[in-house]
């Protein structure tokens, strides 16, 4: 009887070891099964740490030069980056989340906003350059980490400096990089390179700057490989807002209301656009067709855009629209409650995205979010005739003239010029527009055939036997 006794009291023991064993592990590891853990990098040691959310925990899981950010609940992926460090990297409690762009963290009874560590982005311009083996249609390729990209997604990767985002403009900003996305690979008339407006100082400036490069340079310029991107400036989105600004129930009414921006819906962006351009290109308005639409399809139709090649401006909606209290005398109480932004690439449900923020160095250009933030869309579908771009331009050493590069790769003079050669000796002749006068010396560009060599400029004559003259004037 005792040994039976004895026996059941050392089972319960047991028992008892195993359940508070098993509940120290659930208390204490997160249930990963439930993650789709594709976006982090393969061979990659990773670090897990909880958020608080407002009404959720997100699990983070940080690795070399990235992380990600889920959602503890469903598992969905909220967010990441493969070029930046997490923002929590060094901080490991009283951890605080509460949408895109928003971390937070607690320290000593206050509470301090954190921004994602920037690191040197060695995969950039690998990533952006397009493999033959990667192109699918012409239209996108496969990066090194399995995401569909539009074949010009090193545009918006590089672009650092746009208009900054005050006062809510988030759509206009979107809307300033897109029509200089189009100005500079489709059709030099979105954008008029004579348009001006005012700056936040008051001064006036163009909409667009164009990008000056060396004369050697142009020649051998690569926009793949190039940090150097045309620019929208604040005077644009200025502009916009000015003349063509449709928002939520009209133009200043909600930011009086909720004092939280302009909201811009896929159709607030549309009507803007229309009105941009009937005011600077009205030849354009019906040479393209537009794609939009909220709420359904809005996880597969931008998908299915970007496959065609079309970057997608998307509105976001995944942030606390209330006040969050984290001490007696600290509280955040302007969390963001809707951005816009641009995507261009896509892996299942993740997609990369331009996302406006931090103009400079800093930009926030190549960020990763999950569809669950995703409310609208829109696109452009560009059909109409290719009007080749100056956006990139040098000045010819000879001529002093620009010669521009368009995005197709397409180099030219921005003045046509008929000239007149005059040969000077065996080595030079001299050059002169009849049209603009301009006039300098250069080198013979010789070809040969079987029994001379001739300038192709100036026809210039030289014989495998001997040397002579022949000067042709044209």
């Amino acid at each position: 009887m005792f040994i039976s006794l004895a026996r059941n009291i050392k089972m319960k023991k047991i028992t008892l070891l195993i359940f508070f064993m098993l509940l120290f592990i659930s208390l204490t590891s997160f249930n990963y099964s439930k993650y789709n853990l594709d976006f982090i990098p393969k061979n990659k040691t990773v670090n897990y740490k909880t958020l608080e959310g407002l009404n959720t925990k997100y699990l983070l899981v940080e690795f070399e030069n990235g992380y990600a950010i889920y959602n503890e609940i469903t598992g969905d992926f909220i967010e990441g980056s493969y070029s930046e460090s997490s923002p929590y990297l060094n901080y490991n409690k009283d951890l605080l989340y509460y949408g895109i762009g928003n971390y937070y963290v607690g320290e000593n009874n206050q509470i301090k906003k954190l921004e994602p560590i920037s690191t040197e982005q060695t995969n950039n311009i690998k990533n952006s350059i397009v493999s033959l083996e990667n192109e699918i249609n012409g239209k996108t390729y496969v990066d090194e980490f399995g995401y569909t990209m539009i074949k010009d997604s090193y545009f918006f990767e590089n672009m650092k400096n746009f208009p900054i985002n005050d006062d809510g403009t988030c759509g206009l900003v979107a809307l300033s990089i897109l029509l200089t996305y189009y100005d500079t690979f489709y059709n030099d008339s979105f954008i008029n390179d004579e348009l001006t407006y005012l700056d936040a100082n008051g001064n006036s400036i163009s909409v667009l700057n164009r990008i000056k490069l060396d004369y050697n340079y142009l020649y051998n310029f690569d926009y793949k490989t190039s940090d150097l991107m045309p620019e929208p400036t604040q005077a644009m989105k200025n502009y916009l807002f000015d003349k063509c600004l449709k928002t939520l129930f009209g133009i200043d009414f909600i930011y009086d209301l909720v004092d939280r921006g302009y909201p811009m819906t896929s159709s607030h962006v549309r009507k803007s656009l229309i009105e941009y351009l009937y005011i600077n290109a009205p030849e354009l308005v019906n040479t393209f067709k537009i794609n939009e639409g909220q709420f359904i399809y809005t996880h597969s139709t931008p998908k299915d855009l970007i496959n065609n090649g079309q970057p997608v401006l998307i509105t976001i909606m995944d942030y606390s629209t209330s006040e969050v209290p984290l001490s007696s005398n600290n509280s955040i109480d302007t969390l963001s409650t809707a951005h816009n932004v641009i995507a261009y690439g896509y892996k299942n449900d993740i997609f990369v995205a331009h996302f406006g923020w931090n103009s400079g160095n800093d930009a926030k250009t190549k960020l990763y979010i999950g569809k669950t933030v995703i409310q609208s869309y829109f696109s452009i579908d560009y059909e109409g005739e290719h009007l080749h771009s100056n956006n990139f331009y040098m000045i010819d050493k000879y001529t002093n003239e620009e010669v521009a590069l368009c995005g197709c790769g397409h180099i030219e003079n921005m003045h046509y010029h008929d000239y007149k050669y005059e040969v000077l000796n065996a080595n030079y002749h001299n050059a002169m527009c009849l049209s603009c006068n301009n006039q300098f010396k250069e080198i013979h560009k010789f070809v040969s055939n079987r029994y001379n060599m001739s300038c192709k400029e100036c026809g210039y004559v030289k014989v495998n036997t001997g040397d002579y003259e022949e000067i042709i004037f044209r």
